[in-house]
């Protein structure tokens, strides 16, 4: 796994220490110190030719994303 930048829409949160995060149609909330004005940082890995991300969710969870929405470190 490598750590990355994952481009996204980011909003307010439910509470100050959060964001919310869209990327595509999924929609979750992470901690306010993983994100930038654009992007949220994840782990990504690639399985079977596609790159996936890990996010900063409480539960990790796991999306498929392009390689042109990533920015590196």
């Amino acid at each position: 796994m490598s750590e990355d930048w994952l481009k996204c829409d980011i909003s307010e949160g439910m509470f100050s220490d959060e964001r919310a995060v869209t990327y595509g149609d999924m929609s979750v909330f992470v901690p306010e110190d993983s994100v930038d004005n654009e992007a949220v940082k994840v782990m990504t890995f690639e399985d079977e030719g596609g790159i996936f991300a890990v996010l900063p969710t409480s539960d990790r969870a796991i999306i498929a994303v392009k390689k042109s929405d990533l920015r590196g470190k």
